[in-house]
């Protein structure tokens, strides 16, 4: 992906003295975060533990996600099996006592 970035600032000060900057550089994701904010704004104080343990779960499920992956590629790429490539064969076909075949 390649073109210009809009860098987006926002300060938001919802709640009691709590203020903080988020830098954007995507006007899409800036919109996005900005009804997300504009949404939790509306919520009831009581309803924000809701929405906090939503919000854990969602980031829980995004590292699982990635140590997952990163642990796919170390397996894919890891030569632990390498020597069973230089093994002989100990059976063949002719071994077999049924011969499976997938129907056609």
């Amino acid at each position: 992906m390649g073109g210009s970035y809009n860098t987006v600032n926002f300060n938001v000060n919802y709640f009691k003295n709590c203020t903080f900057d988020i830098e954007i550089k995507h006007m899409e994701t800036a919109i996005n975060i900005q009804t997300v904010l504009t949404n939790i704004q509306r919520l009831p104080e009581a309803k924000l533990s809701e929405v906090n343990d939503f919000v854990e779960f969602l980031l829980h499920k995004i590292d699982d996600q990635i140590i997952t992956e990163g642990i796919q590629k170390l397996s894919s790429s890891s030569k632990t099996f390498e020597f069973l490539e230089h093994e002989p064969d100990l059976y063949s076909v002719s071994d077999l006592k049924v011969d499976y075949k997938k129907p056609s």
